[in-house]
């Protein structure tokens, strides 16, 4: 009898867990609204995420030739990218970021999304403290890793086009380019 309650308390557990979406999101006094913690591109989808992601994936028009330098480059990296989804840079460079990742057909399990906090005290961290194991100093920085260590980021925004610093990054760009 004992072992049935600890078998029924433990799926109790798990399946409250599975239940729970990734990420929390916030509601400040003022009413507006940001998500904290690791959380899932379809959190960006919904409302009040959608409006900004949206319009600047759908608007954003990736840059062809560097994408064919990109496409052979992408494998066995895993992308880190941590965001504020109250930061204007994040709004605009997260959508981008994904449609390039899109185009090339990276998948989901290879992204992982990091939003950070926006409330005095706890100003660009994370809950699992990522942000100290990865020296987030601002955002949206989108950490490339292969076997676990970095091979390069883009902090903030891109000094040419992300397209092209993810060239630069991957070794695939031309040489006068490379900085």
């Amino acid at each position: 009898m004992r072992l049935n309650l600890i078998i029924l308390a433990l799926f109790s557990c798990l399946a409250s867990l599975s239940a729970q979406a990734p990420g929390t999101e916030i509601t400040l006094k003022d009413g507006s609204k940001f998500l904290l913690g690791t959380i899932g591109r379809e959190r960006l989808k919904v409302e009040p995420y959608s409006k900004w992601f949206n319009s600047q994936y759908n608007a954003y028009e990736p840059q062809r030739g560097a994408l064919s330098n990109l496409a052979l480059h992408f494998d066995k990296v895993r992308i880190l990218i941590f965001l504020g989804t109250w930061c204007g840079d994040s709004k605009r460079e997260v959508p981008r970021f994904i449609k390039i990742t899109d185009e090339l057909d990276i998948p989901d399990s290879q992204i992982n999304f990091i939003s950070v906090d926006r409330r005095p005290g706890t100003y660009k961290t994370s809950p699992g403290g990522e942000h100290l194991k990865w020296n987030i100093k601002r955002v949206p920085t989108f950490i490339l890793l292969r076997d676990g260590r970095e091979i390069g980021r883009i902090v903030e925004h891109p000094k040419i086009s992300l397209e092209w610093d993810l060239c630069d990054l991957l070794q695939c760009a031309p040489d006068i380019l490379r900085k």
